[in-house]
């Protein structure tokens, strides 16, 4: 075997411990990410710096909320990635911004949009789900302050099977 070929290998071999040692580390202390109850996996989280939010099974993907004053509603909004091998479901939702925060859907019925709380929302493995306008979102009841274009809060994502995931939201235009 050529010598700076083995030379390459063995300093490979040492350095791949350390560099997953250090993404852990990294992944730990995530910026905006916190960790949620219950303990196990699926419960802490952190930011990939491009909109992802990242748990060992659930990612979540660009959230955002619409702007609205204190004491009005709003709500949020964004993509759900199940990395899982099992079925996963949305079960609740809380934050500080507003008295009530509940999982949603819209519909059209009889040409009237109309809006309904769920129970929860199913995120099947391997797939993803979008909360969006006209469809699945996070409603904000009695916003307990402005939320203004370029704020940030936190929200709080109840998973059945990954547990509590906390998100950074970014306040923006729709």
């Amino acid at each position: 075997m050529n010598s700076s070929v083995f030379r390459r290998a063995r300093r490979a071999s040492v350095m791949l411990p350390a560099v997953l040692l250090a993404a852990l580390v990294l992944a730990a202390c995530g910026g905006g990410g916190g960790t949620g109850g219950g303990g196990g996996a699926g419960t802490g989280t952190g930011s990939d710096g491009q909109g992802l939010e990242v748990t060992a099974e659930i990612t979540i993907e660009d959230p955002w909320a619409r702007p609205a004053p204190a004491g009005d509603n709003s709500a949020a909004y964004f993509v759900i990635h199940n990395g899982a091998d099992g079925d996963d479901a949305l079960i609740g939702a809380a934050s500080d911004v507003a008295h009530m925060v509940e999982v949603h859907q819209s519909r059209m019925e009889d040409g009237v949009m109309k809006m309904e709380h769920i129970e929860e929302l199913p995120i099947p493995a391997g797939q993803s789900v979008t909360l969006e306008p006209g469809g699945y979102h996070v409603m904000f009841m009695g916003l307990e302050r402005d939320l203004n274009v370029g704020d940030k809060f936190q929200l709080e994502l109840h998973f059945r099977q990954a547990g509590t995931v906390t998100i950074d939201v970014e306040v923006r235009e729709p």
